[in-house]
């Protein structure tokens, strides 16, 4: 019946006749208006009107929508070519097109909808030095350096920046092309000029160096270098040094240092990238107290044995060897068995030195030389002399001053004693322990300076043997190959406070079972000295004065 009543209402409106809205449903077919509605227009003169308020294109029937009603421009993620985030379906709905995986954020390659990330740059950190994370995963170089005296990150991180600890002589310090440095090089000598010194410490001091300590004490190798050392280095076994990295310009302070002993000059011009010698005349230890610092020193002067000598030999000006009261830095004390020389009126004995702990303590070395028989020493006195070495001090004991060490405890316990051997053979060859590195150094050292022709040989006279063996960690220098006895100690050194760890160790003991002079040493400093060149052992003894003064450490 519904498409009977459709009909008739299209065959109506073709034949004009007027037509009731209603006139589509079943039960008013019979019921039709035939005439015209009062005040509608005429039927065909708008007939776009009811057209489409029945049949609405917009609502009814959607032009977008299939048949069902559903909308047929629906998109996918993968047709947009999306891959993240939230996007419109085409059709009023959204889609979700997931997440990324950092360092990748949606968009962030600049395109939206898409992972992506997009590299920072140096710049736009404001980064002018070092390597970097670019946000995405890869390194940025922002630089390969900086010019100085700026340095990368001192300041900021990798930004060139002057660091606040760079001062003074710092800001002197340059860059030079094709990895070239600034360089100051020459060779220290003893103050004879004549004889290269090893294990010299030379540097370029950074603030003022401060004056040396006037008593003993018990410091490490790095403290003894005061004034903020810039760069630093030790000269070789020739004496030869080359400092690098040096700062540029005019006075530059240079120092030069074996423990006590120590040099101040400066330099009139570093020209930049280049090497600046330094010339003998100003690397050689001081002669006198004008030309730097020299430690104090005191000789118990012993008839046999006379040590002192081979000070003016290193190159020592005679009016430095004095009394106490005479203002030197080497002082004599005669000894107290069989004296040696002295330093004229008012020469105190050794016991004024030995009974005095605060007179031991002003000086940075002592020195014991044979005095012609075993004059013993009291307890007192030896513990004296211990807790001297103990707190820092340097002792040097040559022959029948065993007695400061032999029957003491603890420096009894660092060798095999086996006091009043005679040796038949009084002049020997001694033979230098090359196995450790300062060993080596001497018998190197000895062929410089002519004292040796055979590498880690040395002829030695006036022996004795009161040394059997040694026992570690003391350590033995030079022995002999004795017909009589077999092989047996003639130089040894020990560290102290003995027993004690290294690093808590700061004095030294040297014993040499030789005579160094072989004539006998009276009156008045210097008119027992013998003249001429040093001998073999004069050189040898050298050695080991600047050995002993040097910072402590573990051989």
């Amino acid at each position: 019946m519904r498409q009977l009543g459709t009909l008739l209402l299209f065959v109506a409106a073709a034949a004009g006749m007027a037509v009731s809205c209603t006139a589509n449903t079943p039960d008013n077919l019979d019921s039709v208006d035939h005439e015209a509605e009062a005040g509608a227009p005429p039927v065909g003169e708008n007939a776009g009107s009811d057209a489409g308020s029945d049949v609405d294109a917009g609502s009814d029937v959607d032009a977008g929508s299939d048949d069902s009603g559903a909308c047929s421009t629906a998109t996918t993620c993968q047709q947009q070519g999306a891959n993240c985030g939230s996007i419109d379906d085409g059709c009023g709905g959204r889609l979700d097109c997931g997440s990324c995986t950092a360092p990748d954020t949606c968009g962030g390659g600049g395109t939206p909808s898409v992972c992506g990330c997009t590299p920072t740059t140096c710049a736009n950190l404001g980064f002018d030095c070092g390597s970097v994370s670019d946000g995405c995963g890869g390194q940025l170089d922002c630089g390969a350096g900086c010019v100085r005296p700026q340095t990368c990150g001192s300041v900021t991180p990798n930004v060139c920046s002057v660091p606040s600890s760079c001062t003074n002589l710092c800001l002197k310090q340059v860059d030079c092309p094709n990895g070239g440095t600034t360089t100051v090089s020459g060779k220290v000598y003893a103050p004879n000029g004549v004889d290269p010194l090893f294990n010299a410490l030379v540097y370029v001091p950074n603030a003022p160096v401060d004056p040396l300590p006037t008593t003993i004490s018990c410091d490490t190798c790095g403290a003894q270098a005061t004034g903020s050392p810039l760069v630093s280095t030790v000269t070789a076994v020739d004496g030869s040094f080359t400092l690098e990295d040096v700062p540029v310009g005019t006075n530059i302070p240079l120092v030069i240092q074996i423990g006590r002993w120590r040099r101040q000059i400066v330099m009139p011009t570093v020209a930049a990238c280049q090497n600046t010698i330094v010339s003998a005349a100003s690397t050689h230890m001081p002669k006198n107290k004008s030309e730097g610092d020299i430690p104090r020193m005191a000789f118990a002067t012993g008839s046999l044995d006379s040590l002192e000598c081979v000070m003016r030999k290193i190159g020592i000006d005679d009016a430095e060897v004095t009394t106490p009261s005479n203002g030197g830095r080497v002082h004599l004390y005669t000894g107290s068995g069989s004296p040696g020389a002295n330093a004229g009126p008012g020469t105190p004995t050794q016991t004024t030195l030995v009974d005095s702990p605060s007179t031991l303590a002003s000086y940075d070395m002592v020195f014991f030389p044979c005095q012609g028989s075993p004059y013993d020493q009291t307890t007192a006195r030896k513990q004296n002399i211990i807790n001297y070495a103990n707190a820092g001090g340097r002792v040097f004991a040559s022959h029948y001053s065993y007695v400061w060490l032999y029957n003491v405890a603890p420096f009894s316990g660092t060798a095999q004693w086996d006091v009043e051997k005679n040796i038949l053979e009084s002049t020997q060859t001694g033979y230098i322990d090359t196995s450790f590195p300062k060993g080596l150094a001497l018998a190197q050292w000895l062929q410089i300076v002519g004292a040796s022709t055979t590498l880690g040989q040395i002829p030695l006279y006036e022996l004795r043997s009161d040394v059997q063996s040694v026992n570690p960690p003391s350590r033995p220098w030079i022995r002999i190959n004795d017909s009589t006895y077999g092989s047996l100690p003639v130089h040894f050194t020990f560290n102290t406070p003995v027993g004690t760890p290294a690093a808590q160790q700061c004095g030294r003991v040297a014993f040499q079972d030789f005579h160094v002079e072989n004539f006998p040493g009276s009156g008045t400093f210097p008119a027992a000295c013998q003249p001429g060149a040093m001998t073999p052992q004069e050189k040898l003894l050298e050695f080991m004065i600047f050995d002993l003064a040097s910072c402590i450490a573990p051989e």
